[in-house]
């Protein structure tokens, strides 16, 4: 006899020629009603479409991209011509500016003329001898014993060791008694004198290399002669270096001491400072 079948049971659920089993329960989507279909269009034709789309997804990323660099370069084109009006504006003024300075050559090369003039005078003015002092000076040497009947004096100026052909004697020129007196002079004196003994020369001598204007006083030659009135009188001659200290303008310590290094530079021996202890 054939199965029962229960009404709600819809007959595509059955299971026929197999056995039924209370464990397995296979549910079935709902059927619906459609009607068939079936492609009739060739493969060729699908794989142009298929193609078609492609190459359409190539030309819209192409616009998209053009877009987009389209927009960048208008973007930037304006900051682009701003910096060229700036070139050309910065270039017009540079032109202007050198012409003004074409324009001022003259008065740069003036400047240069003062400035060059202005550094002579400096040096001239740092170099000048108080000469009424230094005479001053002699007549306090001189005494109440001693009468010049010449003095001839030669300012040098500070010395320049760098530039001289003698190193063993460029800070002092001037004849000295000490050959190993290291004074620094600025210029030389000889004088020729008389005195009435032997003993008011050796006081003059005395006077002379205390005195701060003066630098090795020696005398030279000495003679003995009689005046009108049969009295003995003592003529010599000597000579002395003149000091930093007749200077108008005092040089400092550190002047001083370039002074002797390049003394000791240029001769490439010791240059002892008499004034170091």
């Amino acid at each position: 006899m054939a199965k029962k079948t229960s009404s709600s049971t819809p007959f595509w659920k059955l299971e026929i020629g197999k056995k039924k089993t209370a464990s397995l329960d296979v549910e079935h989507p709902q059927f619906e009603r459609s009607l068939p279909r079936v492609n009739l269009i060739p493969a060729t034709v699908r794989e142009a479409i298929s193609v078609r789309k492609v190459r359409r997804g190539y030309v819209f990323g192409f616009l998209a991209i053009l877009v987009v660099v389209t927009f960048v370069w208008l973007m930037q084109n304006g900051s682009i011509l701003e910096q060229e009006t700036r070139l050309t504006s910065a270039q017009n003024e540079s032109a202007a500016i050198s012409n003004q300075v074409k324009a001022l050559a003259p008065v740069e090369q003036l400047y240069q003329q003062i400035t060059t003039q202005e550094a002579f005078i400096t040096d001239a003015v740092a170099s000048e001898a108080l000469t009424s002092s230094l005479l001053e000076q002699l007549r306090v040497v001189a005494g109440p014993a001693v009468d010049y009947s010449s003095i001839s004096v030669s300012f040098t100026g500070i010395p320049k060791p760098e530039l001289s052909a003698h190193p063993e004697s460029a800070l002092n020129e001037c004849p000295n008694a000490d050959p190993f007196g290291k004074d620094i002079t600025i210029g030389c004196l000889t004088f020729s004198a008389q005195a009435p003994t032997r003993a008011d020369v050796s006081k003059f001598l005395v006077r002379a290399e205390g005195n701060a204007f003066l630098v090795g006083p020696y005398v030279t030659a000495s003679t003995i002669t009689q005046d009108a009135n049969g009295n003995n009188k003592l003529n010599f001659s000597g000579s002395a270096g003149i000091s930093l200290d007749a200077l108008r303008t005092s040089l400092t310590t550190d002047q001083i001491a370039a002074l002797r290094e390049a003394a000791l530079a240029k001769s490439g021996e010791a240059v002892v400072d008499p004034t170091a202890k």
